[in-house]
């Protein structure tokens, strides 16, 4: 099956800046696709090249097999989007707003009733937007970026400045997509902890720079081993862990050692913080999540979250 999106060398200069530089993305069909990175990382120009907003300096895009420097018209129409904040009119319902989209796009009014019903707004379609939580609003803008029956569905920090339940509809909304639509899903964020429960496949981006693709569950394997250090003095068991040059991670009060080569075994781990006197209540093996995954993708070895 051809992929949803292939880019080969895809760079974006801005005078002597690189923005985004020989990114090869492989994203499949079917997929949700995590992109990740810091805030400045290139996530957003990417996206925007994707979207044909900004041109590449270098390097192709396809699109479902289209060449979408050339075929601009036609990889348009098999893409839907909602990239930053979505607008809407806060004077008329949700219903209205997806009415105005789909009558410039000559959809027929079914196309509104369908796209309500995907992101469970039928029941609030004729209320006034401007009555809509955030999160609503939000999927909202995805609903009007599905009218069309997109193919690729590109969405950009999709769950910013939700609360926990909006972050949670959200979540829903687009770990089922793929096999209710038959969309795929490109979602650009930052907050590690949210693509680790929505994704399919990632790719962790880093000034500029494409440092890691793979399916999520491939990552993982790869990774899989660490241990949890469970003590009450999180803080003083680190620095006495990175003093003998064990990397370390704090979550919350848990420390995660990852298991990689020359890492020292849950005994060793032990031993060296009783012997510094700090009591510990508990070595585990656990997963590694994405946020440490990321770290060691970029060789960042800070406790700084990726996350805002």
């Amino acid at each position: 099956m051809e992929p949803a999106v292939r880019t080969r060398r895809l760079t974006r200069t801005f005078g002597r800046l690189s923005a985004v530089q020989d990114v090869d993305l492989d994203v499949p069909a079917g997929a949700v696709y995590g992109f990740l990175g810091r805030n400045g990382a290139g996530k957003t120009t990417t996206i925007r090249m994707l979207l044909g907003l900004l041109a590449p300096s270098a390097g192709q895009i396809e699109v479902h097999g289209l060449d979408a420097l050339r075929e601009r018209r036609r990889v348009a129409c098999l893409i839907g989007s909602m990239v930053e904040t979505p607008g809407h009119y806060d004077h008329l319902s949700g219903r209205s707003n997806l009415a105005l989209t789909a009558g410039l796009l000559g959809l027929p009014r079914q196309a509104v009733d369908r796209a309500l019903e995907i992101v469970d707004l039928a029941a609030d379609g004729d209320r006034r937007v401007g009555d809509y939580s955030l999160g609503m609003r939000q999927r909202l803008g995805v609903a009007r970026a599905l009218l069309a029956r997109p193919r690729l569905l590109v969405l950009d920090e999709p769950t910013n400045g939700l609360d926990p339940r909006g972050v949670r509809d959200m979540r829903g909304l687009l770990r089922e997509l793929p096999s209710r639509e038959g969309v795929t899903v490109f979602v650009s964020s930052h907050a590690l902890t949210e693509i680790d429960q929505i994704a399919t496949h990632v790719g962790l981006m880093q000034e500029g720079r494409l440092v890691l693709q793979a399916p999520i569950e491939e990552l993982r394997q790869r990774h899989r081993s660490a241990i949890e250090v469970d003590t009450a003095q999180p803080e003083e068991a680190a620095a006495v862990l990175r003093q003998a040059g064990v990397v370390v991670r704090a979550e919350g009060s848990r420390l995660i050692v990852p298991c990689r080569e020359g890492a020292p075994e849950a005994a060793e781990v032990n031993a060296l913080l009783v012997r510094h006197g700090i009591p510990v209540h508990g070595l585990s093996p656990g997963t590694l999540r994405l946020e440490a995954l990321f770290h060691d993708a970029t060789g960042d070895r800070t406790d700084v979250p990726v996350a805002a």
